[in-house]
Formats: structure tokens, sequence, C-alpha cells
């Protein structure tokens, strides 16, 4: 299969300090940044199983991401992104599986302003990734080492033992886990748009260890709860530019020690409604400050769809406040946020469906990132074509994320 995607964003740096003024002066234009990102995706899988009785598969993504700015004094990139996995796994006995996957995760981000060029900026990482799955009795063994390539050289492990609890339904489970974020400046931006792309990025290493308990109760309440101590190496942040008033930032990364709880749950009221909420909360124990770093996020969501064409939802989310560093050099704190948002969405046949949506409805002041208020209440409304009818199924046009 293969898939052609294209996105387009804007925004605006209204966080510089006399926006008024500079809109007055310059024009709306010049404090536009346009993100483009066309891509295109492939996955290939047998059709025949093999003698070897390998499972496996090759996905490939390929894109470019390109950063177009209208004023003198920014900073423009284009970024070409090269993603491939193969999975490949095969069984062992009746109660082993043996797997090994490679990841090639490439990125190289060529920076320039409307005058000279500033360099190439890449995060790349190549890994494998072999694991072996045991099950023995009642309980599930995973041991898995990941050598992998970046910046730096590492072996992250991934290690679990997970048992069935039948009294409660459930799974317990111990282990740890470690990963390597790539941090290229697509993932980075897609986090915060007025990121600038002049300073060179440090990849991230997440360490948790660990213990979680999920199932279900009386087959309509299912749930997961997560919990343990980590650490990351070189977390990413976000500061305002320093001694300048462009609106944008720079990110910095800080080595912490935290603590990590993660529980969701989701309950099935029928087969046309259901409600759920989530909370992360990680808390840095130890290590500096991460600026604009937030620790506690809590959800909450209920969803009712009606004749199989009609689905409503709405949304509670809430933020912990955080810490931000001016382009004075001064620390700021920011408010944490409180988001009522309403979604309905009408699938009218399997190419054309309506959208109509009203966000932070409690009009809610408050700044994820310094200087750039949220919008307070508004309202947002849409008709959409979808080219493949594959996927215009209700279930599938009515997940509202």
């Amino acid at each position: 299969t293969a898939a052609l995607g294209l996105n387009r964003n804007v925004v605006h740096t209204y966080g510089i300090v006399g926006a008024d003024d500079f809109f007055k002066n310059s024009g709306v234009e010049a404090a536009k940044i346009r993100y483009f990102n066309p891509t295109i995706s492939a996955e290939i899988s047998p059709i025949f199983e093999n003698k070897l009785g390998l499972n496996y598969s090759l996905q490939l993504q390929t894109g470019i991401y390109n950063r177009a700015v209208f004023a003198s004094n920014q900073i423009g990139s284009n970024e070409v992104n090269f993603r491939v996995l193969a999975p490949i796994s095969k069984a062992i006995g009746e109660k082993g599986t043996l797997t090994m996957n490679v990841l090639l995760d490439a990125n190289a981000n060529s920076v320039a302003n409307n005058t000279s060029a500033n360099g190439t900026n890449r995060t790349s990482i190549f890994a494998l990734q072999p694991s072996y799955e045991q099950d023995w009795q009642d309980i599930k063994i995973s041991v898995g080492l990941y050598p992998t390539f970046g910046q730096d050289i590492h072996l992250l492990p991934n290690i679990f033992a997970r048992k069935f609890v039948s009294q409660i339904s459930s799974y317990a489970q111990l282990g740890v886990e470690s990963e390597l974020q790539v941090n290229s400046y697509k993932n980075m931006s897609s986090m915060n748009p007025w990121l600038s792309p002049s300073n060179a990025a440090l990849q991230t290493k997440r360490t948790l260890y660990y213990a979680s308990l999920s199932g279900s109760l009386k087959n309509n309440l299912n749930y997961n709860l997560k919990g343990g101590v980590g650490q990351y190496k070189n977390l990413q942040g976000f500061i305002n530019t320093l001694g300048d008033n462009l609106g944008d930032f720079n990110s910095t990364f800080t080595d912490v020690r935290i603590m990590s709880l993660q529980a969701q749950a989701e309950y099935h009221i029928n087969y046309n409604t259901n409600a759920g909420a989530s909370i992360s909360y990680e808390p840095i124990l130890s290590g500096e400050t991460v600026f604009h770093y937030v620790p506690l996020q809590f959800d909450v969501y209920a969803k009712y769809v009606y004749n199989n064409a009609l689905m409503l939802r709405a949304d509670l989310l809430t933020r912990s406040g955080t810490t931000a560093l001016s382009a004075l050099g001064q620390e700021v704190n920011l408010d944490g946020a409180f988001d009522l948002n309403l979604q309905a969405n009408y699938l009218i046949n399997n190419r054309w469906s309506v959208f109509l949506e009203g966000n932070n409805l409690l009009n809610n002041k408050y700044q994820r990132w310094n200087n750039y208020p949220n919008f307070g209440m508004n309202v947002l409304g849409g008709v959409v074509y979808s080219f493949n009818k594959s996927l215009s199924t209700v279930g599938k046009n009515l997940q509202i994320k």
C-alpha cells in the first residue's frame, strides 16, 4: 500500500513585544511563518508464507518539511526526512517469539535566513532492535537490548515480565523501557511552531523502571495504571530567544530524574455512548529547570453516536502551570490551562461530511508559550470530502481526537 500526504500550516509571530505597532508598520505578512510538508509513505508485506516461517514487512516514509518566512530577520529552513522500519519475527517452538526490527530515522535540516546559509543540522539514528518473548507457565517474559547509533551510541534495554491475575481480570507487569527520541525540527516545531531552526538539537534518551496494571471490569470498563521512576538525558525545554525581539524560541536540553504516574480509563455505557479519562503526572525529582515543561495533564471526554452518522463529543482538558524564561533572561510563571471543547461531526455519505466545533468555551486565558496567549472562545466549522471511499467509513470518519 502507498499514500501521499500534504500538510500546510500557517502561524504568526504575534508574541513580539509591541506586536500591534509591528503589524501596523510592517504588515501581517511580515509576521507569517508557513510550514509545508508533502510526504510519501508505503508499506510492503508478503502475500504468501515463506519456508522459513518469517513474518516481516517494510514501512517507508519520506518527505520535505519546509519553513518559509516573510521577514528579513527571520530564519527559514528545509528539512528532508526519511524513515525505514523493517520488523521481522519468527516463532520459536510453541511459546517463544524472536523479533528483530531494523530502524533508520534520518533527517537533514538546511537552515538559511534571507541573506546567508547557516549550515545543516542532523539528528539521525540507526537502530537494531532484537528481542525474545517466552511464555513460562502463566508468565510472559520479554527481553530486548537495542543497539542504537545516533549522536552517541546507546544500548537501550526493553525488558518486562507480565502475569494475568484472574481474580481481577487484569495483567500485572514489571519492566524497564527506554527509547531515543530523534528530535528532528519537524517533531520539535510540531510542538512549538515558533521554534527557531537556527540552534542544533540534541537527541533525548528516556529510561523508565515501572510497574503497571491493566484490564477490564465487568466487560465495560477498561483501565490502565502505570507508575515508576526514571530519567531523561537531554530533556527538551524552550526559552524565548534572548536579547532580541523576533518572537521566536530556542531549545534547551537538560538531564533530569522523574517520577511517572499514568492512568487511563474508558467506560462503555452502550454501543453508542462511552466516556473516559486520562492523567499523566511526571514531576521532576532532581535537575535544573526545564522551561515550558508541563508535568501534569488531565483529560476527560464523553462521546455519543446517533444513527451511525452523527457523533457528538465533549472534552475537558486541564494542564498544570509551567515556568518560562523571557527574552530578557527573567523567569516567568505561566498559569495552567482549563479548556472545554465541544465537537459535532455528521457523515452525509461515504464521501462528504460536515463538522462544527466550539473551543475554549469557558474562555480561559492562558499561555502555553510565553507571550503567546491562547485564543479565547471560538467556533470552527467546515466540510470534508474524502477521495478514498475506503477511508470514509462511519467508524473512521467519526473518530474526532
